[in-house]
């Protein structure tokens, strides 16, 4: 999965005023520590563990600035 938003909601778990709240809050979280905050739901992990997937999600999108190990990912997992 390619993340192009802070917040990505595949699974939908967000309301409008949730996800505008969510995005202000990793923004900030950004602007304040210089850390590459992002946010993703999805509707369920399949076979794999949600440490896997988060480190394959994490790795497939390189978060975080070349040679500083300063990313996040918050990820939810609807159905798991």
């Amino acid at each position: 999965m390619q993340l192009s938003e802070i917040v990505t909601h595949s699974a939908n778990i967000f309301n409008s005023n949730e996800l505008f709240e969510l995005q202000q809050k990793l923004i900030d979280c950004e602007v304040q520590t210089m850390n590459q905050c992002v946010a993703v739901s999805i509707k369920q992990l399949g076979f794999e563990t949600i440490k896997t997937y988060a480190n394959g999600l994490f790795n497939q999108n390189l978060l975080g600035q070349k040679g500083k190990d300063n990313g996040l990912l918050i990820l939810f997992s609807a159905l798991d």
